[in-house]
């Protein structure tokens, strides 16, 4: 039996990282509407923003105000939402939507808690007025404060359109109470007044658990009212024992609950209501008759306080044959309405699963308080959750406990099992502190990022192992040696050529051409223009999204060509942003020269890409790091040609932005005798003392160590460093000489 350990390649640059999932222990499948708004109630801004679904509390919508934009709550109906009514839900009918007028400067903000769900993803229907904003920027938050540009959107003049933000496999989004979106929006190919609409705005995402039966006690209207299960799916039932001597006494006409704010443990979206009341509790129990037929991975949970003359010991046991009882633990619930939430995790205990005989029988005793008073309980649940990864189990054994991979490398992990049929090999899982992605069964394993993973395995009788740690190097961060951002390119009639906006290599002179036909006989041809908004895509150095290039068509037998000298340079890879009117170019296909003249595409993988849907920004990746004669080259040229119907349209346009080349070694005037070898770092490993010299007696400027981040951590003008007080794993030492910057890698294992 083997154990197999893969994380995806990292782009020779720090700008393109895509982690794929080859090996996967749970697949996404129907999604549970989460929050939903179908703004068909429209009598008030109250109303129009009440949610229509909502599995978990605290969804809002919030109006952020600028510019001279406001809410229509009289949004009506029409405009075409009713044709298709796009993306309703539970049967609904068309009726009015959200209208937000003047919106530019302003903004709407949607709070959007993810509790108990992963895989999120949002959709909606929307379209602009004829002078509404042409751009609508979607930004998210994970922590409720702070804000990322997530994609943008350019809605119909013309109809509604549905469109989908997938969050699925975005940190933080999952599970998360303070999820938020914003949206903002920007003239863009619209108008400075009108509207934007929305309609059906709906966010959906997969249970991370699964409801089996759930009390809220919030129906007093009897004893069976108060005592039924809120929710099961199915044989559920609540009862009550009395031991000798007890005078135990269920009150289902209970006030409400002991502390209201809280609600802890509400399920479906429940308000706070009453509770269950157990008077005079000690002598008496509560046994819940809990089933789980078809299921697996039991955890129950109840929130619980006392009276200050009530019972202080709950004691908690289950059964799984209906007849014998053992002791899970003992609660604590606190005096007066300090509420406290109470969680039974029987997921390792296999006898639990997938039994119509499993009970929870809670007892109460003095303790700390008294014979008298009362133990309130509420929202008290089942629910089958995903395995935890924590804990280990005997009988599987992984080895070896930790290697050292190289870029590239590949390892084996020998699994010894007893018994034999101990592990579930359908099941695999993976963790990490450093980004490392999963496992498959095909053992090969290709570094993204420094740092440690451990491999799991779970066994067949629920149970988890956690025995192998593998550490990997990365390579260093890759240097920005041209770029093109645009912010200053504003011309006041089209150009053919356009200067890069930065370089690192002195006295080069990076450009890019715009070519003649070869008659240069097309009448009223357009060259090349600015272009507004940009792209963030692929943006470095801070730049915002400011300005970006457009390349007019007719494109046919012209091409876009760039003189990018690699003097110094290796590893080297080239990217841009890019996107396309409607009848802008389909397709960019790449060639490239290393004598300045002729233009191949040999070695290079996937050169003609296909520009997508229009006006949707892209980035367009391609690894030269395999061509060596790309290395070190001052008439190193990149061709970009258009080879699509589209070219020869006399409208239309492609846009770029963000055009970057990136390399190993960021100056012209490195030479061989100055290479990883002249800067000597020893000990590698080392346990904190580090001697960093030259092999050549340069003098060093300074010394400098980077974590696997980027981030300098030590600093240091003499040739010994103390690494003692960082933490074990990867560094990078970086040293100046005559103005050459140097790098070495060491690994600091205390």
């Amino acid at each position: 039996m083997h154990l197999y350990l893969i994380t995806m390649n990292k782009f020779k640059n720090n700008f393109v990282l895509v982690i794929f999932c080859l090996f996967i222990t749970t697949q996404i499948s129907s999604q549970t509407l989460v929050h939903y708004w179908n703004f068909n109630n429209n009598t008030s801004l109250s109303s129009l923003f009440t949610t229509t679904v909502s599995q978990v509390l605290g969804a809002s919508i919030n109006v952020i105000p600028g510019g001279s934009s406001f809410i229509d709550s009289f949004g009506g109906t029409g405009q075409d939402f009713n044709i298709n009514n796009l993306n309703a839900r539970n049967g609904d009918s068309s009726g009015s939507h959200l209208r937000f007028n003047n919106p530019i400067g302003g903004e709407l903000e949607f709070l959007l808690p993810t509790i108990g769900y992963t895989n999120i993803t949002v959709s909606f229907a929307t379209r602009r007025s004829g002078s509404g904003a042409g751009t609508q920027y979607w930004h998210y938050s994970t922590d409720g404060t702070n804000f990322i540009l997530f994609d943008s959107i350019f809605p119909s003049s013309s109809a509604p359109e549905l469109k989908t933000l997938s969050f699925i496999g975005i940190e933080g989004v999952a599970n998360n109470s303070n999820f938020k979106l914003r949206v903002s929006f920007a003239k863009g190919l619209g108008g400075d007044v009108g509207n934007n609409r929305f309609d059906n705005f709906a966010l959906d995402g997969n249970a991370t658990e699964e409801l089996l039966h759930y009390w809220n006690f919030n129906d007093i209207s009897s004893y069976n009212g108060h005592t039924a299960p809120s929710f099961t799916v199915g044989g559920a039932m609540l009862d009550t024992l009395q031991f000798a001597g007890g005078s135990s006494l269920l009150a289902f006409s209970a006030g409400t609950n002991s502390d209201l704010d809280k609600n802890l443990n509400a399920k479906r979206g429940d308000s706070a209501g009453t509770h269950l009341r157990f008077n005079n509790p000690v002598y008496g129990a509560l046994v819940f008759s809990l089933p789980t037929l078809g299921y697996e991975n039991i955890v129950v949970k109840y929130a619980s306080a006392r009276s200050g003359s009530g019972a202080h010991w709950q004691f908690v046991e289950y059964t799984t044959d209906a007849v014998n009882y053992v002791l899970y633990d003992t609660m604590l619930p606190e005096e007066g309405t300090n509420q406290k939430l109470f969680e039974i995790d029987l997921r390792k205990i296999k006898e639990v699963n997938n039994n119509p005989d499993f009970k929870i029988r809670i007892r109460f005793g003095q303790g700390g308080g008294g014979l008298a008073g009362n133990n309130r309980i509420d929202n008290f649940s089942v629910e089958s959750i995903a395995p935890d990864l924590t804990g280990a189990v005997t009988g599987v054994e992984v080895s070896p406990k930790e290697v050292l991979l190289e870029i590239g490398s590949s390892h084996v992990f020998e699994a010894k099992i007893s018994p034999i049929d101990a592990l579930d090999t359908s099941v695999l899982w993976s963790s990490s502190d450093a980004g490392i992605a999963v496992i498959d069964s095909n053992g090969k394993v290709d570094a993204v990022s420094a740092g440690s993973a451990m491999v799991y395995a779970t066994t067949n009788d629920g149970g988890f192992v956690d025995s192998a740690k593998v550490i990997v190097i990365a390579p260093p961060t890759l240097d920005v040696i041209h770029y093109w951002h645009f912010n200053s390119f504003n011309p006041t009639e089209d150009v053919k050529e356009i200067a890069a906006d930065y370089t690192l290599i002195n006295n080069s002179n990076p450009k890019f051409t715009y070519t003649l036909v070869p008659s240069d006989s097309v009448i009223n041809e357009r060259d090349m223009d600015s272009y507004s908004p940009g792209s963030l895509l692929n943006s470095q150095q801070g730049q915002s999204a400011g300005r970006a290039a457009r390349v007019r068509n007719p494109s046919v037998n012209r091409s876009l060509v760039f003189d990018l000298p690699t003097s110094g340079v290796e590893s080297v890879v080239f990217s841009l942003t890019v996107q396309r009117s409607s009848n802008g170019m389909l397709t960019n296909t790449i060639e490239y020269s290393v004598d300045g003249i002729n233009f191949t595409s040999n070695g290079l993988v996937d050169n003609v890409k296909n520009v997508q849907d229009f006006e949707v920004w892209q980035i367009h990746s391609y690894d030269f790091s395999a061509i060596t004669a790309a290395n070190n080259n001052p008439n190193f040229k990149i061709r970009i040609t258009w080879k699509d119907a589209n070219a020869s349209n006399t409208s239309g346009n492609n846009r770029y932005d963000n055009i970057v080349l990136m390399g190993n070694g960021a100056k012209a005037s490195i030479s061989s005798v100055y290479n990883m070898s002249s800067l000597i770092c020893y000990p590698n490993p080392t346990n904190g003392l580090l001697t960093v010299s030259l092999n050549n007696n340069q003098k060093l400027e300074y010394i400098n160590i980077i974590d696997s981040q980027g981030k300098v951590v030590l600093e240091s003008d003499y040739h010994i460093v103390d690494m003692s007080s960082l933490p074990n794993g990867l560094y990078f030492v970086m040293s100046v000489v005559d103005g050459v910057t140097l790098r070495n890698k060491i690994l600091l294992k205390k």
